[in-house]
């Protein structure tokens, strides 16, 4: 009788064991929820309560564009003050120009802000490019800034909020927690988590862009929806809050664009005349 005992009891545990090997994996990953995989990210970011409480952010740095034939390298600032608006302000500057020339997008609440022009003594006044119709353009721009927001803070603002689902993706043979925000328009950003340290790596959208054979001349309502990155990098703890000191754009397997950040402020006032046109 004990041998049978015994016997039962290896059976039953191997039994277990298969289990476990054949449906300990699902069973894990049905336990992971967006909530938890995002909070994971937050914590991996500072701390939950430290990432929620950042109010207002500012970042500086370069941005190197990569053309056909040549690179472009322009200063760079992106602002935030949530929820209210967000503001990119890239110069160019050359040998033959000294003042530059300045390119703004962002929005407040529900106004578009874009213009361009060259600032400083005896300069013409900045072009308000701001289409008669520029929903198109504002909806762009909550789209780009909810993008970096998302894989800087892990989380969304009311200015372009996301639903948030798991996706069960893999890219490269590598395992990553990915989560699919989705827009009440539809849009979807996907974002994607280191699974070791739950810091964001990347996030990922579809969107026209240059393709295999495609020049600058196709335009745009006629180029194909390509997959487009951003590469998030080179972490640094700053105010209590690690934040990517490198940013990728990769179109369509290609890196387009490097935005290399100096300096970072946090919950410092955001001045409100970024979001006006200069006169």
């Amino acid at each position: 009788m004990p041998i049978v005992s015994t016997r039962l009891s290896a059976l039953l545990l191997a039994a277990s064991y298969c289990l476990y090997l054949v449906f300990g994996i699902e069973l894990n990953a049905v336990q992971d929820t967006p909530d938890s995989l995002l909070r994971n990210a937050r914590l991996a970011l500072g701390g939950d309560g430290r990432t929620e409480m950042v109010r207002s952010w500012l970042a500086r740095g370069t941005v190197t564009r990569r053309l056909s034939v040549a690179e472009m390298v322009s200063s760079v600032e992106l602002a935030c003050d949530f929820p209210s608006g967000c503001i990119s302000t890239q110069r160019d500057r050359r040998d033959l120009d000294p003042q530059g020339f300045t390119r703004v997008r962002g929005f407040i609440g529900d106004r578009l802000v874009q213009w361009a022009g060259r600032l400083g003594p005896g300069s013409q006044p900045p072009t308000d490019l701001r289409p008669t119709r520029h929903e198109v353009d504002l909806l762009a721009a909550k789209r780009e800034f909810a993008r970096v927001v998302l894989g800087m803070f892990g989380t969304s603002h009311s200015f372009y909020p996301l639903r948030f689902s798991i996706s069960r993706a893999q890219v490269g043979g590598q395992a990553y927690d990915w989560i699919d925000g989705t827009a009440v328009d539809g849009f979807l950003i996907r974002l994607s988590l280191d699974r070791q340290t739950h810091l964001p790596v990347m996030v990922s959208w579809q969107a026209p862009g240059l393709a295999a054979g495609d020049t600058l001349e196709r335009p745009l309502s006629r180029r194909v929806n390509v997959e487009h990155l951003l590469r998030f990098a080179d972490y640094k703890l700053m105010n209590g809050v690690r934040v990517p000191m490198r940013i990728e754009h990769v179109v369509d397997g290609s890196v387009f664009e490097q935005t290399t950040f100096t300096e970072y402020r946090i919950n410092e006032p955001i001045d409100p005349t970024r979001f006006e046109i200069p006169r």
